[in-house]
């Protein structure tokens, strides 16, 4: 009786280790993107996300010299009146946070998968792209077509040429 005891707790064990494992990627795939694990691109929630950054993007890259700054605030996590000249491309906005007195020059390219924090007063030159998403390297996990993001923090006073 206690060897079919141990060998039911043993696999017990073993099921609750595989419904952990498979919990872990049921989280939401946003979660992973912020946490630099594997996360699925073409996951809904993400894709919602994107659309609704091209959506504030493909309005606000219409303006001249950015005059309707109010598609900022709902475009990015943190705006606090950084002026960024159009155009300004990201993947989600959500994970972008601006010190005060931020400045981007014409054409950057933010790709937001994880979180991007600029300090105060970072001026940014024009066509630089700060990127966080990232690719397996071995060929063979590409094809699982999962990808994952690293955070990006740039200091106060830092100054990016372009």
């Amino acid at each position: 009786m206690v060897e079919a005891d141990e060998v039911a707790v043993a696999a017990a064990e073993a099921a609750m280790a595989v419904f952990a494992h498979r919990l872990d990627w049921w989280v939401d795939a946003l979660s992973h993107a912020r946490h630099a694990r594997p996360y699925d691109p073409e996951d809904a929630e993400l894709t919602a996300l994107r659309r609704r950054a091209q959506a504030l993007m493909r309005a606000y890259n219409a303006t001249i010299d950015g005059e309707d700054r109010s598609l900022l605030s709902d475009l990015l996590g943190t705006w606090n009146g950084a002026v960024i000249r159009p155009p300004f491309h990201v993947d989600y906005g959500v994970h972008i946070h601006f010190g005060p007195g931020c400045f981007l020059n014409y054409g950057c390219v933010f790709l937001d998968v994880a979180e991007i924090r600029l300090g105060a007063r970072v001026q940014v030159g024009p066509m630089v792209q700060v990127l966080t998403a990232d690719h397996p390297r071995d060929p063979q996990a590409r094809r699982e077509m999962l990808e994952f993001g690293r955070p990006i923090r740039i200091g106060r006073n830092v100054w990016i040429g372009g």
